[in-house]
């Protein structure tokens, strides 16, 4: 029988294993850093270039960059220690905070060196992630990877919402420059904690060669028909269903009460994340991770269909919570299969991949939102790309035999 405490968020990785104690607490101290600089980034372009174009722009920058350095990092995350790769990739990110503080302190703060500064940030992001999400199964048991995932969850979504409300606070009591400076404390503190992990070599068989060490990568990936399988369901619903561009239009047109809903409902995915995170225990006793993960998909689906329902700010919330939920289901167990089912020798270059198209999926899913929203109307657009969500889930399930049987943990450990 199952006690109450398998339930909830599973603690034992933390508890027992001081490596990864550190690499968590540079990894919160990260994503708080970075929660505080995306709210001081927008508030500064914002009042430098007059409008959200400004804006828009700084993330596309930071986007491409990211997407196109993962590729990078993903070989080199095979290739040399990964230890001394975030090491690296984190201390060079200073330079893009020092960069803005540098900006903010001139005497006419411009938009261009922000710009680099979000160059800098994409370049390094890209670089390290790789190394990070190959680095954990290398540092704990293999049955924990579910309950790893889990934590990891918790750090994001804590990130992002402490993140913003911190930075707003200090930009309100010292202003955008105490605000970068809180951002480059933070961010200071992540290799110094990094730099204490134990050594973390490639494998001694990885391949010297870059092409075709990017090569190998994808055509492991392309031969691994589950793991394609769970990477395709996700890409394709966000480019279906990925309503989070629309929120500012929805709070104004279906619940007639402008900006001062847009804070809420930004937030609401990011509580129920937060919760379905806290509730994972389940997860680790998954015996079809792959049905659970098309069904969290299939959620989604119905949460934005539901929008385009409702006129009610309660109601609203109430889905986009449940859409977070879902959305973390699916995030952990897809973090889980993708770790357990890779090869240490792969792993990096595995999750590179994975990284871009996280990365890039809602981006354009954003994008393909706003231009259907511009062609048939706010509503309808959402009933169309939920429905479709909703379908695609329902059908992934019912085609792909390797989603619906794929095991929690591979027969054999690919951990080091």
């Amino acid at each position: 029988m199952a006690r109450l405490s398998d339930h909830f968020l599973d603690l034992s990785p933390l508890r027992q294993n001081r490596a990864f104690r550190l690499l968590y607490g540079a990894r919160l101290s990260s994503l708080l850093s970075y929660g505080v600089l995306t709210v001081a980034l927008g508030v500064q372009a914002y009042g430098i270039g007059g409008s959200s174009v400004a804006v828009a722009t700084l993330m596309a920058v930071s986007a491409v960059s990211m997407a196109v350095s993962l590729l990078v990092g993903g070989v080199l995350a095979d290739r040399m220690d990964r230890r001394r790769i975030i090491v690296a990739a984190r201390t060079v990110y200073l330079l893009a905070i020092a960069v803005l503080i540098a900006n903010t302190l001139s005497p006419a703060p411009a938009l261009w060196p922000m710009m680099i500064a979000a160059l800098i940030a994409g370049l390094t992001g890209g670089i390290s992630l790789p190394a990070l999400g190959a680095a954990q199964p290398m540092l704990v048991e293999r049955d924990q990877l579910p309950a790893v995932s889990a934590l990891n969850s918790i750090a994001i979504q804590g990130g992002g919402i402490l993140g913003p409300l911190v930075g707003g606070v200090m930009i309100d009591q010292t202003g955008i420059l105490g605000a970068y400076g809180l951002v480059a404390a933070g961010t200071a503190l992540t290799p110094v904690l990094l730099a204490r992990l134990p050594s973390l070599p490639p494998p001694p068989d990885a391949t010297t060669k870059p092409l075709v060490a990017l090569a190998d990568g994808f055509r492991f990936l392309i031969g691994k028909r589950m793991l394609l399988s769970i990477l395709l369901i996700d890409s394709l619903a966000m480019l279906m269903a990925m309503p989070l561009a629309l929120l500012p239009q929805f709070a104004t047109e279906a619940l007639g009460m402008g900006q001062s809903a847009v804070g809420l409902l930004y937030a609401a995915p990011a509580a129920g994340a937060f919760a379905a995170a806290l509730l994972f225990g389940w997860m680790r006793r998954s015996t079809r991770p792959g049905v659970a993960i098309g069904l969290a998909v299939a959620v989604w689906g119905l949460g934005v269909a539901g929008l385009s329902a409702t006129n009610s700010l309660w109601m609203a919330l109430a889905l986009l919570a449940v859409m977070g939920c879902a959305d973390t289901v699916s995030e952990i167990l897809r973090s889980a299969l993708i770790q357990s089912h890779t090869p240490d020798a792969l792993r990096g270059r595995v999750f590179s991949f994975w990284m871009m198209q996280a990365t890039v999926a809602p981006a354009l899913g954003n994008l393909e939102m706003g231009m259907l929203t511009g062609w048939i109307g706010m509503k309808p657009a959402l009933r169309l790309g939920g429905t479709g969500c909703l379908l695609l889930s329902l059908g992934m399930i019912g085609l792909s035999r390797p989603l619906r049987t794929a095991p929690l943990h591979a027969a054999s450990s690919p951990v080091a």
